[in-house]
């Protein structure tokens, strides 16, 4: 799943929050891709993986496996949250959950073929395997209609509004 949607779905699914920690969940929600893809930005690379398909992993260095495992665990992440739980950083802990989302994405919706989540890393180098493939054709059709339906309520389907053309008569 792309940055972009990362952010989306952290916006939606905490979109109750003041908007202050919403913003700061929604950031929280892009950091695993971002911190595990920094080193890479940069014009050269960009060129080479201009792709309409997944870019070769033969262009990513080894640096970005590493730090993906580590940010893409669910391991390290429950770590971290339990650390801000116990120091009664609770607003922080709160915001931490979009972290926790992102993997929780990735891990239905990352195949082996790029980037698979390593859930329990670094106590296993079992990885998940896109466990729902149909979430990936048509996603974007449905994360639109959800953010739709959700931040515009009022776009839904009335019945009322609907206009059924009117019956054809046949003659017999």
């Amino acid at each position: 799943m792309d940055i972009l949607s990362h952010a989306l779905w952290a916006n939606l699914v905490f979109k109750e929050l003041p908007v202050e920690q919403r913003s700061l969940t929604v950031v929280f929600g892009v950091m695993p891709d971002f911190v595990s893809f920094l080193k890479v930005f940069g014009k050269d690379f960009i060129r080479k993986t201009m792709h309409y398909t997944d870019p070769p992993l033969k262009n990513f260095p080894k640096i970005v496996f590493t730090i993906y495992n580590i940010t893409h665990s669910l391991v390290i992440w429950l770590g971290v949250f339990l650390i801000l739980k116990i120091f009664s950083f609770d607003y922080a802990a709160l915001a931490f959950c979009g972290w926790g989302l992102h993997i929780l994405l990735d891990i239905f919706t990352h195949t082996k073929s790029f980037f698979q989540t390593p859930i329990l890393f670094p106590f296993s180098n079992s990885f998940s395997n896109c466990l729902t493939p149909f979430l990936i054709a048509p996603g974007t059709i449905r994360q639109s209609s959800l953010i739709i339906q959700t931040y515009f309520p009022w776009a839904h389907l009335n019945p009322r509004f609907i206009k059924y053309p009117q019956e054809r008569r046949t003659i017999s």
